[in-house]
């Protein structure tokens, strides 16, 4: 290996943004920092500037930056890199100097200021034959899931500087990334003004600022124009030392030195794709994936495993080489994400079966976060998108899977780990075949509930006793359920109304409400309870004539008392808080509850609803 390649450069930000300009490749992953990152390093930069005078020859090491030459150049300076490490670091540095320079031109600085032309031009490339500014050869471009939005806030910085954060605001998001980052630039462009504020005794204190950060904060830069396999080979070693990589990035590099390298080009296409079409959610699909069609590992996907599992997919994939194994996972994986992806987009994914019944129990699943049965769920998608199974084969999975992690887990209190081995066995004994059978899937979770010791009597006998209200989710399901239980039509469900009631369960338009209250009037002679800051302790004060069981005592912790009598389902039903027209243009009528006054009325109402909610053929 020659050394030269990796000479490392001690850059100013001045020598790092002066003449050079970047570009953060399709198959990285997109911009994560968040808060305590973000804060961390602008705590780190002005608190050198407010010291600068206490220390004026020191310099303040900011990162490591580890690039990729597209064309060499002399001295350390060249005009386009890829960037291979400190994506992050750049990132946030930019959206630094676009908060200077919108802020400085909003305290009427322009252009002719020598100051901030200077600062225009390591934003933007300037075209000396054409005398202007090119808007979109920025400093920095991203290339994934965070690309638009961070172009977009370079070209709003560039077509409208003084009021750029407005601009910003009229962005509409498209996922999750795009947020963050939008949030991060304005925690920046706050943080300038706050450390900034428009001062006539010193007007210029932020470009003072913009000076001392171009000459004084400083990179230490890696450059090569080596091959890609080496590349990822340097970049592996040098985060090893550092800060370790995610599974995910392990498992790229690890890929990529499998492959040929003439494979590159295309396959890291693919890879951005699938990080861009997953919402950086790759590290899950990958597990989905591998769990619904491969192996079916009980821990994460990690870089050990994962080669242990790639040594495994010649054969399964029917080739002569680990490297085409991988090639042919990365084509299935890119093949199937869109199903992959109706595992989180419950329009798309009613769109496709158009059951009441499959809507309902989809938001059951996304609502209470049943992760494990997502690999089945997921392989039935996929089979239903080949024709192989029907929608009534994914409705029939996707009920039992649900109702099984309904009872197993939130109402029979089972370890979430406990129910991996059911559906280990499930999913393992259809890697063999060609299709899922709904019928058998549904009898194996039944048998399974029975195996574990869950029966009715044991599921009724722990919902009454449950206290719900610290469940919030899980009481919102049951309630909303249990509203839209037909008792005149044989108990069953109408599901219909229960998806749309699960629809609001985050917009606030039901809340739940305690029948006997939490914080009832000492003086109200119907109830006989109430609590009392005895020394700074809430404590409950029982009435002569209360029928709590002896467990519950006068002086005990009040909320201690709260999750053994008043947060049962018994005592909580669902309100709304003014009548709202909903979705569909419908308005949903509430039953009137009666009020409760004693303890007796919560346990026979706790038995009420478990009947009703065990005995609705729709639920068993």
């Amino acid at each position: 290996m020659n050394d030269e390649q990796f000479k490392p450069f001690a850059w100013t930000l001045q020598d790092a943004i002066e003449n050079n300009f970047y570009e953060v490749p399709v198959y990285q992953r997109p911009y994560k920092w968040s808060t305590n990152e973000v804060e961390a390093l602008l705590d780190d930069i002005f608190g050198a500037y407010r010291k600068r005078a206490e220390n004026p020859e020191d310099s303040l090491f900011v990162g490591t930056l580890f690039l990729r030459k597209h064309d060499k150049g002399s001295n350390g300076i060249t005009n386009e890199f890829e960037v291979v490490d400190g994506q992050q670091r750049l990132a946030t540095y930019s959206m630094l100097l676009l908060s200077l320079y919108s802020i400085c031109r909003s305290r009427g600085l322009d252009d002719t200021d020598v100051e901030i032309s200077g600062l225009k031009k390591c934003l933007w490339k300037y075209n000396k034959s054409q005398r202007k500014y090119i808007k979109e050869e920025r400093l920095l471009s991203l290339s994934s899931i965070d690309k638009d939005v961070f172009s977009f806030i370079f070209d709003a910085s560039f077509s409208a500087p003084i009021d750029i954060q407005s601009t910003v605001k009229k962005y509409t998001p498209k996922c999750q990334t795009e947020v963050n980052l939008i949030a991060m630039f304005n925690k920046i462009y706050d943080r300038v003004l706050t450390e900034f504020p428009l001062n006539e005794a010193n007007p210029n204190e932020a470009l003072n600022f913009l000076s001392f950060i171009q000459d004084r904060t400083q990179f230490i830069a890696i450059e090569s124009s080596v091959s890609m396999p080496k590349v990822f080979s340097v970049f592996e070693s040098i985060n090893s030392k550092g800060k370790p990589l995610e599974n995910i990035d392990l498992i790229k590099t690890y890929i990529f030195s499998v492959l040929d390298e003439s494979d590159y080009d295309s396959y890291l296409v693919k890879w951005g794709q699938l990080i861009i079409r997953t919402d950086d959610n790759l590290a899950d699909y990958l597990q989905t994936y591998i769990k619904a069609f491969l192996f079916y590992y009980k821990v994460s996907i990690n870089i050990n495993n994962f080669r242990w599992i790639s040594n495994q997919l010649p054969s399964i994939y029917h080739v002569s080489s680990v490297a085409e194994s991988l090639k042919k996972l990365i084509n299935d994986m890119l093949s199937l994400v869109d199903q992959y992806k109706l595992l989180f987009d419950e329009k798309t994914a009613t769109s496709i079966v158009k059951k009441q019944s499959f809507a309902t129990f989809y938001k059951l699943n996304l609502i209470n976060g049943y992760t494990h049965p997502r690999a089945l769920i997921f392989r039935s998608f996929c089979e239903l998108s080949k024709g192989i199974i029907s929608g009534d084969d994914v409705t029939r999975i996707i009920k039992s899977s649900t109702l099984f992690m309904f009872k197993f887990q939130s109402i029979n209190g089972g370890d979430s780990k406990d129910a991996i081995p059911t559906f280990d066995s499930i999913t393992r004994s259809y890697y063999n075949k060609d299709k899922l059978d709904s019928k058998e899937i549904e009898k194996f979770f039944t048998d399974s509930l029975i195996k574990n010791g869950i029966d009715m009597n044991a599921i009724k006998g722990r919902f009454v006793a449950m206290d719900f209200y610290s469940k919030h989710d899980l009481a919102y399901s049951v309630l909303s359920l249990l509203e839209s239980v037909d008792t005149s039509n044989k108990n069953k469900l109408l599901f219909s109304q229960a998806t749309m009631m699960l629809s609001h369960i985050k917009d606030s338009t039901f809340q739940l409400d305690h029948m006997l209250p939490q914080t009832p009037d000492e003086d109200n002679p119907n109830l006989k309870y109430y609590k009392k800051n005895i020394n700074g302790s809430d404590l409950l004060c029982l009435k002569e004539g209360n029928d709590f069981p002896d467990g519950v005592f006068d002086g005990m912790e009040y909320s201690e008392f709260e999750a053994r009598t008043l947060h049962r389902i018994g005592n909580i039903r669902l309100f709304l808080p003014q009548l709202n027209s909903e979705k569909g243009n419908e308005v949903l009528h509430l039953p009137d509850h009666q009020d409760f006054t004693t303890y007796g009325q919560i346990i026979d109402r706790c038995g009420k609803l478990a009947e009703l909610l065990f005995n609705s053929p729709d639920l068993n």
